[in-house]
């Protein structure tokens, strides 16, 4: 909020063809096969297949925390095992908690891995088989977004930020990539839409491709000169520079269910706005209208 711009020629060039490319995407989105979205779907190692959206969503969170590290050829290492002293050095970096007994270098079974971390989401069992490093994976960030309808929200969420660099003309690629199981999880914990966050987030920042977004994780422009609501590093120009992106994203969550809390429940989307980016340094009107249009295309992507 406040007077955090793009700039100048990406203001004017790309906030233009981002409103139009999402008033045609709904036109346009049904011609979008899956091959593309699979193209679309960067991943931090090259040896994650594309056509598998979970773990692609999955490596990305994993990346972007620094939960797991690849190889020095730029793989992950999708098939290789995990020892027990690596599964609860990943497990512990994902904020679960391991068994005290999960630790030494014998090769983790699957059976080892249930029982020294319970709550894990299994589809299969084979317990005596060794744990791969991708299977690993699925678990800890099944443990942190869980499955079922929530999961596919995420998941259609995440095709989306996808498809944004290439489609909707943004100067770089969203670092929103990988996190939209986060927020589907916060919208429901806050009572916050999801389309609300989408769309601030898109006109503060091009979804983390713009400004003090790239390099200081301010996503939402949000002025937090003291870490109210989350932990920051420092500032930029008054604008809060979070630990992380994850942070940030709290952040701004804990914002919108305290100062906002009453325009939320009320529905009152301009006040909410001219609360928080007044026409004194913004156009109101403009930044309601992008909310407007991430809500409809929201609603169309069954993203709610």
């Amino acid at each position: 909020m406040g007077t955090m711009k793009w700039p100048t020629i990406i203001l004017l060039v790309v906030a233009t063809v981002a409103l139009v490319f999402l008033a045609m995407l709904c036109v346009d989105v049904a011609s979008v096969d899956g091959a593309c979205i699979e193209q679309a779907l960067a991943v931090p190692w090259r040896d994650i297949p594309t056509s598998d959206t979970e773990l692609v969503q999955a490596s990305r969170w994993a990346y972007s925390l620094g939960i797991f590290q690849g190889y020095g050829d730029g793989t992950f290492g999708v098939h290789q095992p995990m020892l027990r002293r690596q599964v609860a050095l990943v497990a512990g970096r994902a904020n679960l908690t391991p068994a005290p007994w999960l630790t030494g270098y014998a090769a983790a079974s699957r059976s080892d891995v249930a029982a020294g971390i319970p709550g894990l989401t299994w589809l299969e069992t084979r317990w005596n088989e060794s744990v791969t490093r991708s299977q690993v994976l699925r678990l800890m960030y099944r443990a942190r977004y869980g499955l079922g309808p929530e999961a596919g929200t995420a998941q259609r969420l995440e095709e989306w930020v996808a498809e944004t660099q290439d489609s909707w003309g943004l100067p770089g690629e969203p670092r929103l990539a990988g996190y939209a199981g986060l927020f589907v999880q916060l919208s429901r914990q806050y009572n916050v839409p999801v389309w609300l966050a989408l769309g601030q987030c898109w006109y503060e920042s091009g979804w983390g491709s713009t400004g003090l977004s790239i390099a200081h994780n301010c996503l939402f422009g949000v002025k937090d000169t003291t870490g109210k609501w989350g932990r920051i590093k420092g500032t930029v120009n008054g604008f809060a520079d979070y630990v992380n992106l994850e942070e940030c994203i709290k952040a701004y969550y804990r914002l919108m269910n305290g100062v906002y809390r009453g325009y939320i429940d009320a529905k009152d989307w301009q006040g909410l706005i001219e609360k928080y980016a007044p026409s004194s340094e913004n156009s109101v009107n403009a930044y309601v209208t992008t909310l407007m249009v991430v809500c409809f295309e929201c609603e169309y992507r069954d993203i709610k």
